[in-house]
């Protein structure tokens, strides 16, 4: 069974800076180690069920950074498998500028920074930035990109009672009856 995951990004840029934040810890989707521990990335993690998509992204920019952003605009949506049994729907959302509200959560991140799109070019060469996710060519899709609406989206009860049914431990099978 292919499990759902949904991922809100933070892609925040001020003074023609990118901001970046470096792993502290491997990232675990199901049973799967990402391997991302030292590695950069944007601000990101999964949706909780009681969240819309751009709260989730808030939040976690607060958590990972210590600070806020305006959001301007969804940016874009990527999606992926990993090793097939995990299926990732990532929406990344753009804000501009950057404003400091406390401290971060120090054991999932272990620092932040700003760079140019040129820097996480050579991060990426370096095989210093997550490599499931393309930083540069996300950065180079929302910039070229200014169709995209921001759009609230919120889970509708049924998805609600999937992950609900999902969390006991209920088989696909079970779900269709």
């Amino acid at each position: 069974m292919i499990r759902p995951i949904i991922l809100a990004n933070c892609l925040v840029k001020d003074n023609g800076k990118y901001l970046l934040v470096q792993e502290a810890t491997d990232k675990v989707y199901g049973h799967i180690n990402t391997h991302s521990k030292g590695k950069w990335t944007f601000p990101h993690g999964e949706v909780n069920k009681e969240e819309s998509v751009a709260e989730a992204a808030k939040r976690e920019l607060v958590e990972e950074t210590g600070g806020k952003t305006n959001i301007v605009r969804l940016g874009t949506v990527v999606q992926g498998t990993l090793n097939n049994t995990i299926y990732l729907l990532s929406f990344v959302f753009y804000g501009e500028g950057f404003e400091r509200l406390g401290n971060r959560l120090e054991e999932e991140i272990k620092t932040v920074e700003w760079f140019t799109l040129e820097e996480i070019l050579d991060l990426e060469k370096q095989g210093l930035a997550r490599d499931n996710v393309p930083l540069s060519k996300i950065i180079q899709a929302v910039e070229e990109n200014n169709g995209v609406k921001f759009i609230e989206w919120i889970w509708p009860d049924y998805v609600l009672d999937i992950f609900r049914l999902l969390e006991q431990g209920s088989t696909t099978k079970e779900l269709k009856k």
